[in-house]
């Protein structure tokens, strides 16, 4: 799985390839967590390495914006096992003035 900075480093690379000595393209890329606070913060999170496949993760009684709903049935959610992030990446103007944005969000139990 290619992780942002490497696919951040490829597309840079593109654009030198293909972008003519009079123009300039910038590109642009940032990441936030979006997992829910607790007292106003998300340190509360305990990383747990990628082969721990057993663990349930870290227990928080109650999140700031109270109950959170899970879809595996369960009608509220007090184990988060993974930092969740939102990333982007802005990548132009191209010639028409015209920008790409490219989103990427970490989600589970959708189902």
């Amino acid at each position: 799985m290619l992780k942002l900075t490497q696919v951040s480093v490829c597309i840079f690379l593109c654009l030198i390839a293909v972008c003519s000595a009079q123009s300039y393209w910038k590109v642009g890329a940032s990441q936030k967590t979006i997992l829910p606070t607790v007292n106003g913060t998300t340190d509360y999170v305990v990383p747990i390495p990628p082969e721990d496949c057993c663990s349930a993760g870290t227990f928080v009684q109650e999140f700031d914006v109270g109950e959170i709903a899970v879809g595996n049935g369960g009608s509220s959610c007090h184990w988060v096992r993974d930092e969740l992030n939102v990333r982007v990446a802005a990548i132009g103007p191209d010639p028409n003035g015209k920008v790409a944005i490219l989103v990427s969000v970490e989600v589970y139990m959708l189902f």
